[in-house]
């Protein structure tokens, strides 16, 4: 998820120059500003998917979008 932006080989990069392997402390780091929010935005709605219920709250799925083939 780190490699959003920057892709894998920069996220690899950050890692052998700081030595840090998590996204917390490469994101303090080396990574770009832009990239600060994704991760902890993926990890909350994945969060809240997970607990939808018990949260009293219900997604209803979007209709497909039309492609021609």
């Amino acid at each position: 998820m780190a490699a959003t932006t920057g892709g894998p080989g920069n996220v690899q990069k950050g890692i052998e120059r700081t030595g840090y392997a998590d996204f917390w402390s490469l994101q303090a780091q080396c990574a770009p500003a832009r990239n600060e929010n994704y991760v902890p935005i993926i990890i909350a709605l994945t969060l809240i998917a997970q607990r939808c219920g018990a949260l009293q709250h219900s997604v209803e799925p979007e209709a497909a979008v039309p492609t021609t083939s």
